[in-house]
């Protein structure tokens, strides 16, 4: 069944690096899925300091550790959630507080988001504010780029969202960009059945004439099918692509389309082409002047529509996006580049 990760995160993503500096950071709680065999331990960060209600460490300051390089220059928003701020870069991008069970604790590099109540019921979220001259309207192609931790009993909830605008007076009912999971029907891992993640994204994007045009990403591929372990969860947007007409004759007549792609650890997972063209950037109006980390929510702050439209019940870190389609290789040099950085941490 569709349902939304606005990837146009992608999402909306679902779906980007300017030379920035991160802090040194806390061990990571679990290693990601192909760094470890069987890691089942609950990752809550119990073990760093707690950080809630906007109130963030202290102002505590730690040595500088070693930064991402790959595509440095195409970075243009980096919640790291390292510092007072959470963020490290993002125009028109600002923290504003954490709301409900949300804290700041042990992340897959340093600091990163949890949801103390371990559950996608409970409201949890972390709120930034978005100006209305913001980075995501100067996006005609992006990026989207975060490691997530699953917890296996709450499968469902949004990672991040931006808030949705309006189709004229009217508020959509659902977010301008979003990434979230969602499971599926089960399916079978090393002889065992495992729920299999549902990752979904929708673009809602708005011509001149207002006309919105909905494009989904599903998949129900195992490598989505990652509990209780930190993974890195990618899409990538792409406009004015060349796609052949016929799938089945990829050198003959080829049409101009947009493409999103699906990542998982480094590998291409899904992959769309659509039409008309519309820049990433329609989708983003006026309207749309919040960004969350942890929820779906729409034009209401932090209100999911319905039960599967619900909050993380895990954790979340490094969130990246960057203002170009990625190609796979440089997908995969940047999972690489972030594993090793939190393996160095060890």
């Amino acid at each position: 069944m569709k349902k939304v990760l606005y990837l146009a995160a992608m999402l909306s993503l679902v779906l980007i690096g300017f030379s920035c500096t991160k802090p040194g950071a806390d061990r990571a709680d679990s290693k990601p899925a192909d760094q470890t065999g069987d890691n089942t331990g609950d990752n809550s960060g119990d073990n760093s300091g707690d950080n809630n209600g906007g109130e963030n460490g202290g102002g505590n300051t730690e040595p500088e550790g070693p930064k991402v390089k790959t595509c440095d220059e195409n970075l243009v928003l980096w919640i790291s959630f390292d510092n007072d701020n959470l963020i490290e870069k993002g125009e028109g991008v600002s923290f504003k507080e954490n709301k409900g069970d949300a804290a700041i604790k042990t992340g897959f590099i340093g600091k990163g988001w949890v949801n103390n109540a371990k559950n996608n019921t409970a409201s949890a979220y972390s709120k930034f504010d978005v100006a209305k001259d913001n980075l995501f309207k100067k996006l005609d192609n992006m990026t989207f780029t975060v490691w997530i931790n699953n917890n296996k009993s709450y499968y469902k909830g949004g990672v991040v969202s931006l808030n949705g605008g309006r189709n004229g007076d009217k508020p959509h009912d659902f977010p301008a960009f979003i990434v979230y999971l969602d499971n599926n029907n089960p399916v079978i891992i090393d002889e065992q059945e495992v729920p299999a993640q549902q990752v979904n994204g929708r673009f809602i994007m708005h011509d001149d004439k207002g006309a919105e045009q909905n494009v989904w990403l599903d998949t129900n591929d195992p490598a989505f099918a990652i509990y209780d372990q930190w993974f890195q969860l990618a899409v990538t947007y792409e406009l004015n692509t060349q796609k052949p007409v016929d799938p089945e004759n990829p050198d003959g007549e080829k049409k101009t389309c947009a493409t999103v792609t699906l990542y998982s650890n480094g590998q291409l997972v899904a992959e769309r082409a659509f039409d008309p063209n519309i820049a990433f950037n329609n989708l983003v109006t006026d309207f749309a002047d919040a960004f969350y980390v942890g929820a779906w929510s729409t034009y209401v702050e932090g209100h999911s529509t319905a039960a599967w439209q619900s909050f993380w019940a895990g954790s979340i870190d490094e969130v990246r996006m960057y203002n170009k389609a990625l190609s796979a290789e440089e997908i995969s040099a940047l999972y690489k580049e972030e594993l090793n950085i939190n393996l160095e941490q060890e």
